[in-house]
Formats: structure tokens, sequence, C-alpha cells
């Protein structure tokens, strides 16, 4: 199966993190003096599996990529940001494929992600149906490198959402006007869950559902059919949102 790849590198700074770093954006941070979308561009651009990969971003990333990627730059194509943010960009994302297209998409900003996550992860997307969202467990993740995540509760563990979400394009389109509030609360389960009722928040508060049992509530209120990937592949979901961020990253990287 052959997956189209859509990358994000449109957000912005902010105040704290632009005066330290600064750029406008935080897709041109480096870290070890390689720009912080590398890694992930490099996973999928190694996934044998990726078919086409598109990134929306801001003016010279390409430049500030092509000492680093060579020839392989001519295999990404760069889309202008939108003015309406990421959800317009992820609407004009789903308007570009065709029928049958199978459809990533991710966070550019992905510094521990690696090829292996990726495939791994689209191999087994082939089996499992409506939109793949990973959910990462817990217990793989340095709690003093990800600091201020939301953890959802559940029989089998506790868990935090990733930045990855994939499926066939016509599972995005119908829930294309449920789009906003799902990106919008895409790192916080306990928000997404209040979106679905009240009944349905008590038990993820208690932490008595299943992640399968919340897949098949959120199909049957919603109708979307959302499908959780347990992973320990921490990279998936590991972002630089803020300046704290960016000081622990930088710090990990200069160890290594």
């Amino acid at each position: 199966m052959k997956w189209k790849v859509i990358l994000f590198a449109g957000g912005k700074c902010k105040k704290a993190l632009k005066k330290v770093t600064g750029v406008n954006y935080r897709a041109m941070i480096k870290l070890q003096s390689k720009p912080i979308v590398l890694p992930a561009l490099q996973s999928f651009l190694n996934c044998p599996d990726v078919d086409e990969i598109s990134m929306y971003a801001p003016e010279g990333l390409d430049k500030a990529l092509k000492p680093f990627l060579g020839d392989d730059i001519n295999r990404i194509n760069f889309l202008k940001l939108h003015k309406g943010g990421l959800s317009s960009q992820v609407k004009d994302a789903i308007s570009r494929c065709q029928e049958n297209d199978n459809l990533v998409l991710a966070a550019a900003d992905l510094p521990l992600v690696n090829a292996s996550a990726i495939t791994s992860l689209l191999k087994s997307a082939e089996s499992l149906s409506g939109i793949v969202y990973p959910m990462i467990s817990r217990s793989s993740l340095d709690l003093n490198l990800v600091k201020n995540r939301t953890y959802l509760r559940t029989p089998e563990g506790q868990f935090t959402g990733g930045n990855v979400i994939l499926g066939k394009i016509h599972e995005f389109e119908r829930v294309v006007n449920f789009l906003d509030s799902l990106i919008e609360n895409r790192k916080n389960p306990v928000a997404l869950a209040k979106l679905i009722g009240l009944g349905f928040v008590f038990g993820i508060i208690t932490g008595t559902k299943s992640l399968k049992q919340i897949s098949s509530d959120i199909k049957n209120r919603l109708g979307i059919n959302l499908t959780p990937y347990k992973t320990d592949a921490f990279g998936l979901g590991v972002d630089l949102d803020k300046l704290s961020d960016y000081l622990v990253f930088q710090k990990l990287f200069d160890e290594d």
C-alpha cells in the first residue's frame, strides 16, 4: 500500500521561544545546526511505502533543507502556508487527493521520530480501518523529557496522543467539518472526550473504558471511524511547542 504524506510546518513560535531562537516559525529552529523538521522528512523519505510527500512550509525552509537532503529535496512538494492556519491547510490537503488515495497527516517538527517507527505505523495501518491515530504509552516516555502532557487512563494503561494520523481519503472527507475541533484538541484526549458527551467523559475520567470501547463510542456517537494504534514509538508524539521544550531538546542533542 502506498501513502501520500502531508507535513505541516506552519506553527509559529511563541514570544519566549522566538526571542531565544530568533525565528518566527518552529520549523526554522535548528538542533545541532540541523533543521528540526529534518528527522521527520528523512523518516518519510526512507520509507518504501511513501509515494509522495508535500509540506506546508514557511518561505526559506526549502533552502535550509537543501544542504542536508541533496537531490531528495526534489521529492518534496513545498506548499504555501494558509492564513487560515492548520485546519485550512488540512482541508486543502484533503481536497488535493484522489478518491482512492491513502493519506498521512503529520506535524513536521518531530525531532525524535525515525524511519522504523514510520514504517511500522504505515504497515500496521494497512490492516486497520478508519482514521488511524497513534496512542503512545506513558511507560515508553521519558518523563524528564516529555512534560505537561495529558494522559488517557484505560484498563490497558495510560496513553497520550501522537502527531500523526492516517487513513483512506474517504474517511477524512467524511469528517472534514469536524476537523477543526479534532485538530485543536489532538494532543488532549480528555478534551476530545468532552466533544462527545458527559456520559462518555465519566468513563474516561474513571479510566474504565478500553481504547477499543472508546473507539466504538466515538463511531456510534459521532460517526467517526477513529482507530487507536497502541505504540511505544514516542517519537511519533514528541514535538517542540515552547521554550522549555527547546531547552530540553537542545540539551539532549548536545549530549548525543
